[in-house]
């Protein structure tokens, strides 16, 4: 796919959600059943005890950052600069974090591990309205919490910087317009993920389902020699309301390909969400010791 059509594409979804934002929040409160085996995963890798086998290294590779009130587009929201030893860490990079109930669910499962877990929290979103709700969201969990919100095109700037123990993609691979761009964006995220640590991502199989099919428009002319295969416009409505947005198909065949551009091993994959249970297809990769 070309640069201009990609350009488009990014832009119609951005206006899309400009659009929708508030109904989108107001609609998309509840965690995806299919992040248990996220968390899971998640705790099997400090042992359900601590966020790493080593808690000499883990707090020294991770302290919490000092905290104060940023920008908009950048956010830290703490008590300041601790006199006294972080407590372990479990660092997240959520791409795409919308209205942050991801890392809402990671508070409140960490919460109830019983241990001295934080949590340092990076979500980044190219809409400015759900990193406000996000924000408010996080800030009500109660729970030990370094946050920092950033507004970023990921499509035309990638997180280019950090590791985490998670990073995961939720809900965004099916805007990314091109399938090379899908894979470079894989690739990026693997570099993301800490030795040891886990990148998570799931596919919306929205094809799979009549009343989701039903919703597709043409392309018009301008566009339709330019898009791929998979690749589809479909019509959001509330009410008298009508909103296109772009989206991607991701198959089976495409899902392995994604899998492999990462260069991580594949420790589970699975379907699940929606109201018949299999609405998204889950990989949850995991980079090893030594890897890279």
């Amino acid at each position: 796919m070309d640069a201009t059509t990609i350009q488009r594409l990014n832009a119609l979804n951005q206006e899309f959600y400009r659009t929708v934002g508030e109904d989108f929040d107001r609609t998309r409160g509840a965690p995806w059943p299919g992040w248990e085996r996220v968390w899971a995963a998640c705790k099997d890798i400090f042992g359900g005890e601590s966020p790493h086998p080593d808690a000499s290294l883990r707090e020294a590779s991770f302290p919490l950052p000092q905290c104060g009130r940023g920008t908009a587009n950048n956010v830290s929201q703490g008590e300041g600069p601790r006199a006294h030893t972080a407590p372990l860490t479990l660092s997240v990079l959520d791409v795409g974090c919308g209205n942050g109930r991801f890392g809402v669910f990671l508070a409140e499962r960490l919460a109830k591990t019983g241990h001295a877990l934080s949590l340092q929290y990076h979500g980044l979103d190219t809409d400015a309205g759900l990193l406000d709700r996000a924000r408010e969201a996080l800030g009500r969990t109660g729970h030990a919490l370094s946050l920092q919100l950033d507004q970023r095109d990921i499509i035309a700037q990638p997180p280019d910087s950090g590791q985490y123990d998670l990073v995961v993609l939720f809900g965004v691979l099916h805007h990314v317009p091109g399938s090379e761009t899908r894979r470079a964006l894989l690739r990026t995220l693997a570099e993301r993920v800490a030795p040891g640590g886990l990148l998570a991502f799931a596919c919306w199989r929205f094809m799979d389902y009549s009343r989701f099919r039903d919703r597709i428009v043409p392309w018009p002319d301008d566009l339709a020699g330019a898009v791929e295969d998979g690749d589809h416009l479909l019509d959001w409505r509330r009410g008298e309301a009508s909103v296109l947005r772009y989206c991607h198909s991701v198959d089976d065949t495409e899902h392995a390909a994604l899998v492999s551009a990462t260069g991580l091993a594949e420790i589970d994959t699975y379907r699940a969400d929606g109201r018949s249970g299999d609405m998204n297809r889950y990989s949850i990769l995991r980079k090893t010791i030594g890897h890279g």
